[in-house]
C-alpha cells in the first residue's frame, strides 16, 4: 500500500496521541500515514513526544501563497476538533477537492451539511483514515465536498440566496 499524506490543522497533541494509539490499537502499518503538523514552535511541549516519530512532521507557518500548493501536496486533511465549525483551512482544503475529517456541530447552519466525515472520537477518526485510504475513497470524498462547497460558498449562489432572501 502506498504511503498516503495526511495533513491536520489543528489540536495537535490529540490527533497525534490518537494516530499513535490508531497505529497500536487498529493495527496501522507506520507507513501507512505520513503526517505534517503546523506552527510546530507556537504549539509547544506536548509535542515533543512526537517528535521521534518518523511519520509525523512539524512545520512552520506557511505564506499565503503557498498554502494552496501545500494542501495539494496531501491526501486527507483533517481539521479542528475542538470548535465544532469548518474554517477556511478546512473549505481551501475543500476546494482542492481533498477528504476532510473534522467535527462539525451546527447541522442547521447549512441546508445540507458538509460532506466532511464528522467526529471527535478518536477511533473513529483513525477508521475514517484508513477506511478511505484502503477503500481508495479519496478522490470521491474529495469531489463531494468540492461539489457542497461550490453550491454553499461559491459567490454567485451566495448573491443568488440573497436577492432570493431580500426579495430583489
Amino acid at each position: 500500500m502506498n504511503n498516503k499524506k495526511i495533513f491536520h490543522i489543528n489540536d495537535v497533541a490529540n490527533v497525534g496521541k490518537l494516530l499513535v494509539d490508531g497505529q497500536r490499537n487498529l493495527g496501522y502499518d507506520s507507513q501507512l500515514f505520513n503526517i505534517k503538523i503546523p506552527f510546530a514552535k507556537q504549539n509547544g511541549k506536548d509535542l515533543q513526544k512526537y517528535e521521534k516519530i518518523k511519520w509525523i512532521q512539524f512545520h512552520e507557518k506557511l505564506n499565503r501563497s503557498d498554502v494552496i500548493p501545500f494542501i495539494n501536496t496531501f491526501n486527507i486533511i483533517i481539521g479542528h476538533f475542538s470548535y465544532g465549525i469548518i474554517g477556511v483551512a478546512e473549505l481551501e482544503s475543500m476546494s482542492c477537492k481533498k477528504p476532510v475529517i473534522s467535527y462539525f456541530n451546527y447541522p442547521n447552519f447549512y441546508d445540507e451539511g458538509p460532506p466532511i466525515l464528522k467526529t471527535k472520537d478518536p477511533h473513529l477518526i483513525a477508521e475514517y483514515i484508513k477506511g478511505i485510504i484502503i477503500d481508495n475513497k479519496i478522490i470521491q470524498v474529495g469531489e463531494k465536498c468540492f461539489n457542497w462547497l461550490k453550491e454553499n460558498h461559491e459567490f454567485n449562489n451566495i448573491a443568488k440566496k440573497i436577492t432570493e432572501y431580500y426579495d430583489f
